[in-house]
């Protein structure tokens, strides 16, 4: 592989953050623009009173577990990649990480096998948004157990980073 193909690798959203750093700008509210919208709509769908008052105490927990659990199935999404550029690329039965690397990166829709890695990564970030705020984020809200399921599951459902999914050559034309 060429190093110039490899920098499509942009298209995740923490990459890009780290590379243009004036995104962090834009991103950040817009992010937590949307945790709130979901979390109020799941609130108020769930039947749970005082909606407000549960907002307080769980959208800043709620907006920076999301985040954590971006950078889980990133970290899933990635693994290969970094097999294939690390000293693990010359082990044996190492070399199924370079073309599958590729392959995420330029159309996870290529194939079954990246198109099933992509699910996994997007399955983990959104298995991550569920239990941290079921766990944690919602721990102190006046919610049922039940309630809190169900907003904690929409919020993995809404807000899971699907744009890993995204080709990258429908962005940069390859």
């Amino acid at each position: 592989m060429k190093r110039g193909v490899k920098l499509c690798n942009l298209i995740l959203p923490i990459w890009l953050l780290w590379l243009v750093p004036t995104a962090w700008i834009f991103i950040l509210p817009a992010n937590f623009v949307i945790d709130l919208t979901v979390s109020a709509l799941a609130l108020r769908l769930s039947g749970v009173g005082g909606i407000g008052k549960v907002l307080k105490v769980s959208i800043l927990r709620t907006w920076l577990c999301g985040f954590a659990a971006d950078f889980a199935g990133t970290a899933l999404m990635l693994s290969p990649l970094i097999i294939s550029e690390t000293a693990l690329k010359n082990a044996p039965g190492c070399e199924w990480a370079g073309k599958l690397a590729y392959r995420l990166t330029v159309n996870p829709f290529g194939g079954a096998l990246p198109l099933l890695w992509t699910f996994a990564s997007v399955a983990l970030a959104a298995f991550v948004i569920y239990r941290l705020n079921y766990k944690f984020c919602f721990r102190r809200a006046e919610m049922s157990d039940a309630q809190r399921g169900r907003v904690s599951l929409a919020l993995a459902a809404f807000t899971a980073p699907w744009l890993f999914f995204l080709p990258a050559s429908w962005l940069y034309g390859f």
